[in-house]
């Protein structure tokens, strides 16, 4: 059951208006997550235009902008924000844990009746009249309808997950119950057969929870830490490892003990269930036993059996397999005569047994369960699991991502819809932009695919070259490209054909100038940036093969397998700091000048990066996650 404070404190902690600091009234939801009234943000954003003319809106919470489409109707501007219908749910249950609550379909009507029952499926409370009317009509005639006080002995828990049935917003309706794996989207059945025809995996809500059991675990954890306080109150960011270590063992152990206890306790309360049940059929059956012995003859079970014996040697040997199997249950279930020496002289014409049918589940559970789970060590240092991205913008803003580990190509529109893609034979490495439309993908086996991305991808050219490619950058002012060659530690300036112009692996001492050369990016002054993997730095040397600056820094600003490069208008130069979950910027002498992003961002290992002519920074995480940020 759930306690008045204990629903207070839930109600605070995730229906509270951060705005009019009150409980949400028709809840809205901010692509930051946080949910203010429709009325509020109408007000909030009104003052906004009014005051600056402003193209996005700031949450008053977090300030994260929010875009807002042109043309709004005045008043209106809550609604280009989605409903939070989680929220609005869990709002309709709590009222109606509270006292004298009026019924939710009498109310539509303007009508005041006084609640008596709760149906589960649509979270509302119904009086009388509307029950008989509820359980009568054709869409609701199976739904599960409780009296009201019932439905409060439940715990907030157990009435909010019973059937979480969500609307899809697009189309109206159609309830939510596929998720697309290829674009990470809870779908309905419209939007699956429309929006994602072309995606090669949707499976069920179901069974994408149950293969992402993982990742949520990991993402909890991840919030944990990134909420972790110092002792002195201040928001922690990261810098003292040995606490991240203390906080995250703190973590693991309170979920093992917590994992451990919910188990015994379900454990404990289903023997005690199972036990008091026994004992109420033991003692029901018995007294009908005993009442009957009282009125029933003596029964000769001699004779039964004889009869019985009798029957079923006939059977066997003139009767037919239908004629045995009819008569096999009443035979079979008629005692042996040595049981019934045991029992001469018993009345009755009944007979119980009382089994115990384990459930599937607890079979499967017993049979497969040796732990509760395992203790792992997360190397932020290792690059365990790191795959191949690359990500380029078209002249129209499509993103364009090439996928290593499922040798993909796939162009989405600048809303992160799925356009097309397409299966390589051959693992791609890393792209770049050529032209308006066209993009050069570097493909194992010494290949430079050039494909057109005007309409459906199409390929225009392969050019063969002398050393394995894995990075690559179109050059803005002619048709050369900078490539990064890890097999031979060097970089090359290849032309369209893929014939080497230069080559850089040693200095003028003949000293190596990388370890392990990754990621390349044409600087806006015309220098090869070059992200040094082993090394955990950012080289940048001119056309003449001197060095420019080395980015090497160590404390807090330190570098750990640095990925993707990418510049803005200015000349800075954006690095993914991959082990560390976040974006670092230096200016175009390699100085540091800020974190752009971080785990606080909700960052996770990010691979590839590149900005777009409208100041967006697209980021692709190891875990294949596409993220649009922008940038100003």
């Amino acid at each position: 059951m759930a306690d008045a404070e204990s629903l207070e404190q839930v109600a605070e902690d995730l229906c509270w208006c951060f705005v009019c600091e009150g409980r949400l009234r028709d809840p809205r939801i901010l692509p930051c997550l946080h949910s203010f009234c429709k009325s509020c943000l109408d007000a909030l954003i009104e003052q906004q235009i009014s005051s600056h003319g402003l193209k996005s809106f700031p949450c008053p919470k977090c300030n994260q902008l929010a875009a807002l489409p042109p043309g709004l109707q005045k008043g209106c501007y809550g609604d280009v924000f989605p409903t939070d219908s989680f929220t609005g749910k869990l709002l309709d249950v709590i009222a109606a844990y509270g006292k004298n609550k009026t019924c939710d379909l009498c109310k539509t009507g303007e009508v005041s009746a006084e609640a008596v029952n709760w149906c589960m499926d649509c979270y509302e409370a119904i009086c009388e009249a509307c029950t008989k009317v509820h359980l009568h009509g054709t869409p609701t005639a199976d739904h599960v309808v409780t009296g009201l006080d019932e439905m409060r002995s439940l715990s907030l828990e157990n009435v909010m997950k019973r059937k979480r049935e969500v609307p899809c917003n697009k189309h109206k309706g159609e309830i939510i119950k596929m998720y697309c794996v290829d674009c990470r989207e809870p779908l309905c059945v419209q939007c699956s057969a429309i929006s994602h025809r072309k995606c090669s995996k949707c499976v069920t809500v179901v069974d994408a929870m149950t293969t992402r059991e993982a990742d949520i675990a990991e993402l909890m954890t991840q919030i944990q830490t990134m909420n972790m306080t110092s002792k002195n109150g201040v928001p922690f960011k990261g810098d003292d490892a040995l606490e991240v270590l203390d906080e995250t063992i703190m973590r693991s152990e309170e979920r093992i003990k917590s994992l451990a206890e919910d188990l015994r306790k379900k454990i404990d309360d289903s023997e005690k269930l199972l036990l008091e049940k026994l004992n109420t059929v033991s003692s029901e059956l018995r007294n009908q036993l005993n009442r009957n012995r009282k009125s029933i003859p003596k029964l000769d079970r001699n004779e039964i059996l004889a009869a019985a014996g009798k029957r079923m040697e006939g059977l066997l040997s003139y009767g037919s397999d239908v004629e045995i199997l009819h008569v096999l249950d009443t035979v079979k279930g008629t005692e042996s005569p040595t049981d019934l020496d045991d029992v001469t002289g018993q009345e009755e014409d009944v007979m119980f047994r009382i089994n115990f049918a384990v459930d599937s589940s607890v079979k499967v559970f017993v049979r497969d369960f040796s732990t509760l789970g395992d203790v792992q060590v997360e190397d932020c240092n290792s690059d365990e699991g790191l795959s191949s991205w690359g990500v380029c913008c078209t002249a129209k803003g499509e993103i364009i991502v090439v996928d290593s580990r499922n040798k993909k190509v796939q162009k989405f529109s600048s809303n992160g819809d799925l356009i097309d893609q397409t299966q390589i034979s051959e693992e791609p490495r890393d792209l770049t932009s050529c032209g308006a439309e066209d993009v050069a993908i570097t493909i194992n086996k010494k290949l430079i695919f050039f494909v057109s991305m005007s309409g459906q991808m199409a390929l225009k050219k392969k050019v063969r070259t002398q050393k394995q490619y894995d990075s690559i950058s179109m050059s803005p002012s002619d048709n050369s490209m900078l490539v990064s060659c890890m097999s031979d530690k060097s970089i090359d300036v290849i032309s369209v054909e893929g014939e080497v112009i230069k080559s850089f692996n040693v200095d003028a001492q003949g000293a190596a100038i990388f370890d392990e050369p990754r990621y390349v990016y044409f600087s806006r002054e015309g220098n090869y940036v070059v992200t040094d993997v082993s090394r955990n730095s950012v080289k940048c040397i001119s056309p003449d093969g001197s060095l420019v600056y080395s980015y090497h820094p160590d404390g807090a600003h330190v570098l750990r397998k640095p990925q993707s490069l990418c510049g803005d208008n200015i000349g800075n130069v954006f690095i993914a700091d991959y082990a560390n979950s976040r974006i670092q910027l230096i200016t175009n002498e390699g100085n540091f000048q800020r974190f752009v992003l971080s785990r606080d961002s909700g960052l996770s290992r990010p691979v590839a990066i590149t900005m777009t002519s409208s100041n967006k920074l697209i980021v692709v995480q190891s875990d294949g996650m596409v993220k649009v940020f922008s940038y100003e």
